[in-house]
């Protein structure tokens, strides 16, 4: 369970930004 938990923020905090573009609608790769 902790390395489950540890690769999920990991991947979290490696995609921060692109989560932020996707919530302001600049990123539009999950969409298409």
């Amino acid at each position: 369970f902790l390395s489950t938990l540890f690769i999920a923020i990991l991947v979290t905090w490696r995609h921060r930004e692109n989560i932020h573009r996707l919530l302001n609608g600049t990123e539009n790769r999950f969409k298409a």
